[in-house]
Parts: C-alpha cells; structure tokens; sequence
C-alpha cells in the first residue's frame, strides 16, 4: 500500500529558511519609525532603523541631539518642513549630523533645520558644525543650515553649515545661513569632493579666513541654480574661494559679498573654474577684485553679468599670472580706485606660471600640471564702469603677451581711458571692437605701452580716441574720429544706426563695412559681438580691407542690405518703389548699390529684386 507523507516536514523546513531571512525579529521590508512615537530620539530610531530603504518619520519639534547616520541607506526626514523641525547641537560639543562609514546616495537626509553644531573635533582641528561627511555621498534637500559655528579655538576649522571629505554628497534646494568658520567655508567647505550642488542659498555666513559662503580645496563641485548673498571673508573669496580646484558654475548670482581680496570668487593655484550664465552684482574687495579674482589660473567665463561691484583695483574683475577666457560678458557699472573698473590685467606674462611652480604645482598630494596659455577677452560689452586708469579694462605691467581683446564693445566709461594700457610692452591686441560714447579716451597707452589695434571703430569718445603718454601702438584698418595715421585707416562717421539709443550695428553705406584685415581676427573668430557671421560681403559697398570676403571694422558686422530697393518698407519692390527711383534719379537717395549715386545700375538692380523681398 503506497503511503503519502506529511507536508508538515518540508513547511517547518521552509519557515526555518524565511525565519533566517529575518534581522532582528522583523521581516526584510522597509518599515516606517515615527519620532517621537516609537523611539523619543532620533539617534535611537536610526540605531533600530537596520534595514535599507527604511523611513523615519520625525515630527515638528526641537530635538538637542547629534545624529550619526552609522552607513545606513535611511530616508530620515521629518514631517512638516525645516520651519517646525529642528535638530539643535547646541552644548553637545561636535557636529549635528555625521556621516563617516560610506554613506551613498539612499542616505537621505530631508526638511530639516540644523543648528548649534561646532564641529567634529579631530586632532586639534574642528570640521563641518552642521554636518560632517567623510568617505560619504548622502543626499541632503530641503534643509536649513543656521547659525552653526566651527570652533574658534581650535587650530583650523572648516566648514561651519557643513564639511565634505573624499565623498560626493548632493545638496539640493538647502539654505546655508550664518554659519561660521575660522579658516575656510563659512557656509560649506568642500575637499577631494565633487559635490553637487543645486538650487541652495548661501546667505550671510563668514570667515576669518577663505570662502565666506563656499570653499574648494582639491575639489571639483557642480554648483547649478545657487544664490551667495552676503557672504563676507576676511581674507579672500566673500562668496567662495577656489584653490587646485576646477568647480562648475551655472545661472548662479553673487549678491552683495565682501572680502578684502576678490568679493565674489577667488581663483588661486591653478584652480580652472568654469562658469556660465551666472550674474556678479554688488560685490566688494578692499583690495582687488569686487567681483571676481584670477591668480595663477585659467578659469572660463561665458555669458556671465558682472555689475556694480567694486574694488581698490579690478573692480569687475582682477587677473594677475593667469589665462582667463572670457566670453559673452557685460561688465557694467563697476568701479575701481586705481585700475580697471571693469577689468584689470596685472603681470599678465603667463610663461611667469610655469617658473613659478616648476613642473607643477601640489596640494595636499594632488598634483597639478598646465601648459600655459593667453587670456582672451572675446564678445563682451564694459558700460558704465568707472577707474581713474581704465575705466573699462586696463592692463597693468603686461610683460610678454597681454590678453586678446576681440567683438567687444566699450561704451560709457569713465577715466583716463576706456581700455588703458599701462606699462604693457610686448604684444597686445585689440582686434575689431568698438570704442564711443566714453568719458575718456577711448584707449589710453601709457609708459610706452604699444597695442596692435586693427579693425576697431574710435568714434565720439570725450576726450579723444587714442592717447600715448607715451606709447607707440600700431593702428590698421580702423576708423579712428581725427584720423590717425596707418595703413587701411580712415576718419569717417561710422553711420551707427541709433548711437544715441545704445545701437551700435552698421548702417548701408557705413564706410567701416568691407573696410577691415580679415587676417587679423583670429581663426576660431567666426562670429560678431551679436553672434552673426563674420565675413559678410556686401555687394552694394565697394571693398576697401584685406582678404574677401573683407570684415567690417568694429564690433558688429553688418549683415547685408535685405531689401534695399524696397524704398517704402512694405515688404516687397514694386510700382511705387520704381516711382520712387525714378523721381530721385541723379540723386542719393535712389542708391541701391552704394555708389551715391541714382543711375542705370541702380534701376537695373531694382528691377532685378522686382518682387516679395527675401
């Protein structure tokens, strides 16, 4: 007789396997831990919180406690917003929040306002008062910063909101407020990080030392969609602070920051940050560089505003020892006690780079090699900005190869010169801007300052156009108000469209159009201060420059005629404009080729756009 065994052996063995399954008594699921229902502190939700993916869940309430997450993949986060949940270290003599056993990005940490901290005491040194993450990359949102202070006493602090070691941390939509440290980061110091971070604001926190809002040392953070306002250091870098470090910045605003050097951001030791779309309004030095300060790097800046800010020099912005590219720029408004009050270039010989530091140069074991290159200065407009030298740009002690200024425009500045040269005695060029509407010469060279100045338009600056006291610039192909003498050069009213509307484009029949070197621009060159093509060819304006097409001389080229028989602008040539011609026949106002003249060429040109205009 067959016999069938009971299942019952085979159940109680798969249950013992689910029971091994089981960490502590609880299934392997995410649970949810309330604070204060289930466990009074945080710190005791999160010792009992040993499964990844678990939530705690803490509600509105001051707790006086320091958090360690213990390298748990926790959502811990708290239930009404940063406003009603605060986790205050005050007295308890170290960080409010740590992360050190290689937390990852499940670390989360959401909607809280941390205060009080003073810092991780290591060694005789203080890091992070509000957070402290070493060999970790949790994710933080959503929360308030405030008023943590990095111990004065010890030896070094760093990173009074928070302090970033050798991990990559992501911090988004968080509010860094008057925090403090004695030697760098005010509001975050970040070292051997890549950090990113996106959509905070760092407001009102300062140093002693470096780095009021923010400070990199050796480290490469992304910075997106950020505010540093008010941030003081009393050093260098009032809103952030750069050393071997290589940060990405995009659409941030530097407001109102101060610092005795650079009261927006310092670059220092080869620190090559980039930076776009981002606005430097109000800022201030002591000394050098309101908004922005170069040393010894080679940092690129796009489309970036720089207004209002000021300095004792470079009161937009101070390069000294470094290659800067800078591209798109307004500098407006900014003002300077000496030099530049939009830009000032200070012994801008690069080659001084490389004897300087050798090979390279090392920091804390990473070590940095460059080769070394020349500033460009290319598309940007200086409006309004104010220095007795340079009220747009000067350029300071250039020994050896001062930076190429290319399609800019100045306009309305004041001093001794729009663009000042001073004591630059090797190659400079200035290639194809424009120079009007200044209080002040429109370049200024002085103590035998020598510029090569092609295609440029210097037409109805203050004082006059060029000055030499002394100096020895080579002028070619340029249309400079009083003549001057040299190849290619003209005194003619450019014929801007509206000057006295801030338009500075050309009009048909300016003599500045096909009039400049098209060898002269430099080959990556392809485009005007508007974005347009270069090398646009009339065919109604007889060439007068070098190369074909030829370049127009100044900022802006001109883009050709559109329509030029369609005399009465109504989008076609037609009866009424063939009426028109003809009642100025022998006259100017007929042209349509641009030889001044009403003739048969200029009828036989209408009749060929006869029509809807392209």
């Amino acid at each position: 007789m067959l016999r069938v065994r009971s299942p019952r052996p085979l159940l109680r063995a798969l249950f013992a396997i689910l029971c091994l399954q089981m960490v502590g008594g609880r299934p392997a699921r995410a649970e949810v831990i309330l604070v204060p229902d289930d466990y009074p502190t945080i710190q005791e939700a999160i010792n009992e919180a040993a499964e990844e993916g678990d939530e705690i869940i803490v509600a509105p309430e001051t707790y006086n406690e320091a958090i360690d997450f213990l390298g748990k993949a926790i959502w811990l986060h708290s239930a009404d917003g940063p406003e009603v949940t605060i986790i205050d270290g005050t007295g308890l003599d170290t960080s409010v929040v740590s992360c050190v056993t290689g937390e990852g990005a499940e670390t989360i940490l959401e909607g809280f306002t941390i205060t009080g901290g003073i810092g991780t005491l290591v060694e005789d040194n203080r890091y992070g008062g509000g957070m402290y993450n070493v060999d970790s990359s949790p994710t933080v949102s959503n929360c308030l910063f405030a008023a943590n202070e990095v111990d004065p006493s010890a030896h070094w602090g760093y990173g009074g909101g928070m302090y970033n070691d050798s991990g990559d941390p992501t911090v988004t939509g968080c509010t860094f407020i008057a925090n403090t440290a004695p030697t760098r980061g005010g509001g975050m110091h970040n070292r051997y990080s890549d950090a990113t971070v996106t959509g905070c604001t760092f407001s009102a926190n300062s140093t002693p030392g470096y780095g009021g809002g923010m400070s990199n040392s050796s480290a490469d953070p992304t910075v997106t969609s950020c505010t540093f306002d008010g941030n003081t250091a009393a050093e260098s870098g009032g809103a952030m602070d750069n050393c071997v470090s290589q940060p990405t910045l995009k659409n941030c605003t530097f407001i109102r920051n101060w610092a005795f050097d650079a009261g927006g951001i310092h670059n220092e030791a080869l620190s090559d940050l980039t930076a776009t779309n981002c606005t430097f309004t109000d800022n201030s030095a002591q000394r050098l560089g309101g908004g922005f300060l170069n040393y010894y790097s080679t940092p690129t800046v796009t489309d970036c505003t720089f207004e209002g800010n000021t300095a004792k020099r470079g009161g937009g912005m101070w390069i000294a020892y470094s290659g800067p590219h800078i591209t798109g720029c307004s500098f407006i408004a900014n003002s300077a006690e000496d030099y530049g009050g939009g830009m000032l270039n200070e012994f801008a010989d690069l080659a001084l780079l490389h004897s300087a530091f050798g090979a390279g140069f090392a920091e804390g074991g990473r070590l940095i090699q460059r080769q070394m290159i020349n500033a460009t200065v290319t598309n940007c407009t200086f409006e309004g900005n104010t220095g007795p030298y340079g009220g747009g740009m000067c350029n300071f002690m250039c020994f050896g190869d001062g930076p190429t200024v290319v399609n800019c425009l100045f306009k309305g500045n004041f001093g001794l010169g729009a663009l000042c040269n001073y004591a630059c005695f090797d190659v400079l060029p200035i290639i194809n801007c424009t120079f009007t509407g200044n209080d002040a010469w429109g370049i200024a060279n002085i103590d035998n300052s020598s510029p090569i100045v092609t295609n440029c338009i210097l037409w109805g600056d203050a004082v006059g156009e060029i000055l030499n006291d002394p100096g020895e610039p080579i002028v070619t192909y340029c249309d400079v108000q009083g003549g001057y003498e040299g190849q290619g050069n003209i005194d003619a009213d450019p014929l801007f469209v509206d000057p006295d509307g801030g338009d500075y484009r050309l009009t048909s029949g300016s003599p500045c159009i096909d009039a400049g070197d098209s060898t002269a621009l430099p080959p990556e060159v392809l485009t005007d201060l508007d974005g347009n093509p270069r090398f646009v060819d009339d065919p109604y304006t007889q060439d007068t420059g070098i190369g074909y097409p030829c370049v127009d001389m100044g900022a802006y080229e001109y883009q050709g005629p559109g329509c030029p028989a369609d005399f009465d602008f109504d989008g076609d040539v037609d009866t009424a404009d063939l009426l028109f011609l003809l009642g100025a026949w022998g006259t100017p106002d007929g042209d349509v080729d641009g030889d001044g003249n009403t003739d048969t060429a200029d009828l036989l040109a209408l009749l060929a756009a006869w029509g809807e205009c392209p």
